[in-house]
């Protein structure tokens, strides 16, 4: 195993710790990541350890109010209150998905905070019901596919809902890139189709840009690209989770096998 998170926020998601309050699992040191990258894994690496399978529990509850009952055996978990783990909202219970940089290290992910009867609570702390933590940029989410798709195209969405009705759906492996301007960074297989599946945003708006520079950055990488829209008003924001509960299973299959080719205008040329 390497180390785990680097980059400029590496406490992102997470209350200031107390060195006391160090997990015993720390890597520290590895490969010469500093204090604050050690702290970022650690605190990682905790939040897993307390994970138990969703089904049964208020994780399962509130995907199926989403229309997502095929849940896959990793990637997510249900993850009760944590008072021992100094992350923010740590009394709360929460649906745990996490993601893995390109050498399959955990970095960070996002808590879908929970109610015992698998609503999101009212009153969250700054509002943000769905917390991230840890780094989530180049560390998607990973879905592996169902039982006989093992060989099909790889489906690339922005959050997990919307990748967990991928997989559902059309039985492919799904990644969750926690945010459309994580796109730009995550690391897709060269050698391998590749479906993006965006939500639906305005062409012009920030988001619809920041997605256009990402399809520019991979399709420079030589990653071999479709494009999968939602079938929802555009700059709806809505995604394919949504067709999902709108329209069922059907119409999500549907809308991966009409993915279509990148062209001149998706993509929008990066400046160095």
């Amino acid at each position: 195993m390497t180390a785990l998170a680097t980059g400029p926020e590496p406490w992102r998601g997470f209350a200031k710790p107390k060195p006391q309050d160090a997990p015993q699992r720390a890597r520290n040191g590895s490969d010469g990541n500093d204090e604050g990258n050690a702290w970022a894994a650690a605190l990682v690496v905790a939040l897993i350890d307390h994970i138990r399978p969703a089904d049964g529990t208020p994780a399962a509850v509130y995907l199926a109010r989403r229309g997502i009952t095929d849940l896959p055996e990793t990637g997510m978990g249900w993850l009760p209150p944590v008072p021992d783990v100094p992350v923010r909202e740590r009394y709360r219970a929460a649906l745990l998905i996490w993601g893995l940089n390109g050498t399959g290290w955990p970095m960070g992910g996002q808590r879908v905070l929970l109610t015992p009867k698998g609503f999101s609570p009212r009153n969250p702390r700054d509002g943000v019901r769905k917390p991230t933590f840890g780094q989530v940029g180049g560390a998607p989410a990973r879905f592996p596919a169902r039982t006989g798709k093992k060989d099909g195209p790889l489906v690339v969405a922005e959050g997990p809902e919307s990748a967990l009705s991928v997989r559902q759906a059309a039985g492919h492996e799904a990644w969750a890139v926690f945010g459309v301007g994580n796109f730009r960074g995550a690391p897709l297989p060269k050698g391998r189709t590749v479906i993006l599946a965006p939500d639906r945003d305005a062409r012009d708006s920030k988001a619809g840009r920041a997605f256009r520079r990402a399809v520019f950055r991979q399709r420079s990488r030589d990653v071999d690209l479709l494009i999968a829209e939602a079938p929802e008003p555009e700059g709806s924001k809505r995604d394919l989770n949504d067709t999902l509960k709108r329209a069922g299973n059907d119409a999500v299959r549907a809308a991966i096998g009409a993915a279509r080719p990148v062209t001149d205008a998706d993509m929008e040329e990066v400046e160095e």
